[in-house]
């Protein structure tokens, strides 16, 4: 059989060991003393609680574990040459990546390693750019934060070539890559804002 478990975001780290054992319906161990299959090492992850400088101060919280605190945004032309000033609405064009970071701030372990999706929609929510990925490259899954802890993670969405004129959104969320349920959001006085952000 294979076996997976997420290891406690607080546990301390160093060596630990993997034990193995059989029990009953009523929770009997089968055997008195535990096997040990193996061992592994925890290693400590670098903690900011240090809530830094937001261009986009937008607060949302998502579930019972996290809250996103706002955002930074600037857009580049593929050509290189040089970027469109940061504010809230960007002159794009078809050939624009737009540059995005999310600050999220950890309110509680979450059982599950949520995604991150943000999209560039249409009127119509159709898709014209997305970058869906776990938070900081997979480096830091959200059953990894702990309460306090401040996640600077960067995203590049590059606009279809074929995005016609108009104007567009920046939709951000979080989802269950198992099955695709997204996560509930609200403000800050716990009014629901649906799936998204």
């Amino acid at each position: 059989g294979n076996y997976d478990w997420i290891i406690d975001p607080m546990a301390p780290a160093g060596p630990a060991d993997v034990l193995v054992n059989l029990i009953t319906p009523d929770g009997k161990a089968l055997r008195q003393e535990d096997w040990r299959v193996g061992k592994f090492t925890i290693a400590e992850l670098p903690r900011s609680f240090d809530v830094p400088s937001i261009g986009q101060p937008q607060p949302v919280r998502l579930g019972s574990f996290a809250r996103l605190l706002g955002y930074d945004l600037k857009a580049t032309k593929n050509e290189g040459q040089g970027n469109t000033d940061p504010t809230s609405s960007l002159a794009l064009h078809s050939s624009s990546t737009l540059h995005l970071t999310l600050y999220w701030q950890g309110l509680e372990p979450s059982p599950i390693s949520y995604r991150v999706f943000t999209h560039l929609i249409d009127a119509d929510n159709q898709i014209f750019g997305q970058h869906d990925k776990a938070p900081l490259n997979g480096s830091r899954p959200t059953t990894s934060w702990v309460e306090g802890e401040i996640l600077i993670d960067e995203y590049t969405i590059q606009l279809k070539p074929d995005t016609p004129p108009g104007k567009y959104q920046l939709e951000v969320g979080l989802y269950d890559p198992a099955d695709f349920t997204r996560v509930p959001t609200t403000d800050d006085q716990g009014q629901s804002l649906g799936d998204r952000v």
